[in-house]
């Protein structure tokens, strides 16, 4: 009834209003005083006038009444006889069609009778108040509003077994969300989903989908989450994507997506979270991402996309994950990723990346995982890496990095997996390796690293894995191994040491993988 409202309110007295156009916005100080009895007989007038409407247009039936009576006592605003007269006006909202579009399409689905949480989902129309027993209201997964209109359809992993073929989104026009994650749905997205005008979050996500994305998916335009993950989906994104200003979350990664990621995504200036990896998406990343200033995580990873990390990524300062492996990138790591001070976890690897790794990586102070494995970098590993004191995961193997293993990787206190292997490492290990008390996970093998094996690796008692093997080490094993009791595997073949092995390396009883002296 709110709806239906004309832009002329009644005027009780002369209140003094702030008129927007919605009744329920509608502000006035109080000004009316009346006897008890006669305000409460003029007041049902009033609402009675209201309720009786013709074409969207309030009809007053008795506005005399109201402006006859006199200010005494009582003290009440504008905005409450309104409220009251909605309210009172709503109760009458029949719903029957909204509850039998739900049980229309519930008979088209497949439920396994044992597991279904349908079972609520029903119609008694025997009952005397007919409109009462046939609200959804109390049904699972179904929510409505004051009035009786269902706002939310709330079925995560449901066991629903079917298409949405039969769904009567038109029946909806109130529906603010729609959860249908994890279950076995499989067909199209129907265009006409588009009719859902007011929805706010649409979760298709972990379901058998096939087909496109509609592209009249542009007129949801209140939309504010889209999940469709781990479908079958396929075709092209739509770029009408970018008409959903509203857009905060969009989710469609593990599909089968093709072609490039539309231009006009960069327009969803509100997106905090995108996330596009693992389909067959081709092309470059926009050059204009870094206009997504929002965006908390960015994942395109796993995809056939070419060409660059674009400069403006450094623009998306509120970045804190940032997938970009497993594809075909090629060039520099662009300096402009130093002004990512939130990044936490940068992924770069697999794909073919070159060039030297930027001492600014060092600026990226909140860093906790870089993989920048399996790409074509050369140069040595910034002294700037020591900076990183939250690093938890350096990952830099199969490379073509070159010098030696920096004096500051001590520094990285917090480092639980450092893997260096197969590059063209030089020099000996650090003592400063021994300060890195968290590390479970040392790879350095297949380098040309020479030297003995520094002693402080003792100190490491939380080690889990040690590879050395395939480089030019000498002398003994340390004694000070002794102390790794949690040793799983013990990689140290193809260097050139000589003696026995640590009398205790095995007391631990967790070694499982020994490759000595040869």
């Amino acid at each position: 009834m709110g709806d239906r409202l004309n832009e002329n309110p009644p005027i009780l007295a002369q209140p003094t209003t702030h008129w927007g156009g919605d009744p329920m916005q509608l502000k006035t100080r109080p000004i009316i005083r009346t006897q008890a009895k006669r305000f409460k007989n003029n007041l049902v007038r009033f609402i009675q006038g209201v309720i009786k409407s013709q074409e969207g247009m309030v009809i007053l039936e008795d506005s005399k009444a109201m402006l006859s009576i006199q200010v005494v006592n009582a003290e009440m605003d504008l905005a409450s006889y309104f409220e009251a007269a909605m309210n009172f006006g709503q109760q009458g909202i029949d719903t029957s069609r909204e509850a039998e579009a739900l049980m229309k399409w519930k008979e088209s689905l497949h439920i396994n009778p044992s597991h279904s949480l349908l079972p609520s989902w029903r119609l008694n129309s025997t009952s005397a108040f007919a409109n009462s027993s046939r609200s959804p209201c109390k049904w699972v997964g179904i929510v409505c509003n004051k009035f009786g209109s269902i706002i939310e359809i709330d079925l995560p992993s449901s066991d629903l077994k079917g298409t949405l073929r039969n769904f009567n989104f038109s029946s909806f026009p109130n529906l603010l969300k729609f959860n249908l994650r994890n279950n076995s749905l499989y067909g199209s997205i129907p265009s006409h989903i588009s009719n859902l005008s007011k929805l706010n979050c649409l979760d298709m996500g972990f379901n058998y989908l096939s087909g496109n994305l509609p592209s009249a998916i542009r007129l949801l335009t209140s939309l504010r989450c889209l999940a469709v993950p781990h479908n079958y989906l396929n075709g092209s994104i739509p770029s009408e994507i970018g008409m959903l200003e509203s857009l905060v979350v969009f989710y469609a990664d593990n599909n089968n997506f093709s072609g490039s990621i539309p231009l006009s995504i960069v327009n969803l200036s509100n997106l905090t979270k995108l996330d596009l990896s693992s389909n067959y998406l081709n092309g470059s990343i926009p050059p204009e991402i870094g206009h997504l200033q929002s965006l908390t995580l960015l994942s395109v990873a796993n995809n056939y996309l070419i060409g660059s990390i674009p400069m403006s990524i450094g623009q998306s300062k509120s970045l804190v994950n940032l997938f970009l492996d497993r594809n075909h990138l090629s060039g520099n790591i662009p300096y402009q990723i130093c002004h990512l001070k939130n990044l936490r976890f940068l992924a770069i690897s697999n794909n073919y990346l070159n060039g030297f790794i930027p001492p600014e990586i060092g600026m990226l102070v909140s860093l906790e995982v870089l993989y920048a494995y399996n790409n074509n970098f050369s140069g040595s590993i910034p002294l700037s890496i020591g900076n990183l004191s939250n690093l938890i995961d350096l990952a830099l193997s199969g490379n073509r990095v070159t010098g030696s293993i920096p004096h500051e990787i001590g520094k990285l206190k917090s480092l639980v997996n450092l893997t260096l292997s197969n590059n063209h490492l030089t020099g000996s290990v650090p003592v400063s390796i021994g300060q890195l008390k968290s590390l479970a996970r040392l790879h350095l093998c297949l380098n040309h690293l020479s030297g003995s094996i520094p002693a402080s690796i003792g100190n490491l008692t939380s080690l889990v894995n040690i590879s050395l093997f395939n480089n030019s080490f000498i002398g003994p094993i340390p004694p000070e191994l002794n102390n790794l009791t949690n040793l799983e595997i013990f990689e140290i073949s193809y260097n050139f040491l000589s003696g026995y092995l640590p009398d205790n390396i095995c007391l631990g009883g967790r070694l499982r993988w020994l490759e000595g002296i040869n």
